[in-house]
């Protein structure tokens, strides 16, 4: 009686593919990560109040400040904005929508990320109706009016900007804010400590990223982990190993400051 054998070089060619596939997989998930944190050279401006003069009866419970800088107690600067240039976001992504609101008569967030393709969600939170203008360079204007407590979608913001675009209030002119269209998810706005964080970022390739913040524009005149630098306009390149990238303490020069 015939007793079939298994073709030993069709096993090893299963194997050779299963330890390439492997390879291939664990290759494609070893990603970077860029991080850091803002801290201003120079010294913090006392922060500006402002007194609502429209809606007063429910604008002026909140305390509104002028958002052009803000400088935390250990120097930290919110709201700079870092992102990657020309880096797509991975095909077949569906995003969820980007969400601007109007809240206690100021935009939250002030300063707001978003990829082109992405559904901006203008909301208004407060029991006054709010107005919100938007003035980007590629992609259509729009000017909308948002009912107490409604919503607005703007669904044709298709292309990435080469820099982020001021939103406003007709209602009440103290509201301003700003938006980002990225081509990907590689965009972050530190936070109230200065600190930001990009994930998923590649590693096979020098990377060309840039900086912005609302007063002082393309941040420049940087000291980084205590090495002084400049960025023109704003840009500087890094080829990223995998996991963590920390560019540490970045000192920063920001409206003359």
């Amino acid at each position: 009686m015939l007793i079939s054998r298994p073709n030993r070089w069709f096993s090893i060619a299963l194997s050779v593919s299963a330890i390439l596939a492997c390879a291939t997989t664990t290759a494609r998930s070893e990603t970077a990560t860029l991080k850091g944190k803002f801290v201003l050279d120079g010294k913090a401006p006392a922060p500006e109040k402002i007194v609502p003069d429209r809606d007063k009866e429910v604008c002026g419970k909140h305390v509104l400040l002028r958002e052009s800088l803000v400088v935390g107690s250990d120097g930290g600067i919110q709201n700079v904005l870092i992102w990657a240039l020309k880096l797509k976001a991975p095909a077949g992504e569906k995003l969820p929508p980007a969400v601007l609101n109007n809240k206690d008569c100021h935009f939250i967030p002030h300063v707001l990320t978003m990829q082109a393709g992405q559904t901006l969600e203008l909301k208004n939170s407060d029991s006054v109706g709010h107005n919100t203008e938007g003035h980007p360079k590629n992609n259509p204007e729009f000017n909308v009016t948002i009912p107490a407590n409604g919503m607005v979608p703007i669904k044709n913001i298709t292309k990435p900007e080469t820099r982020a675009f001021e939103v406003k209030c007709g209602i009440h002119p103290w509201m301003k804010g700003y938006v980002l269209v990225t081509d990907g998810p590689y965009a972050a706005v530190s936070a109230a400590d200065g600190t930001f964080e990009i994930k998923g970022l590649p590693t096979d390739a020098q990377i060309e990223f840039q900086v912005w913040q609302e007063r002082g524009g393309f941040v420049k005149d940087v000291t980084v982990d205590g090495k002084k630098t400049t960025w023109g306009f704003g840009r500087f390149k890094m080829k990223l190993k995998p996991g963590d990238n920390d560019l540490g303490v970045i000192k920063a020069k920001i409206g003359g400051n």
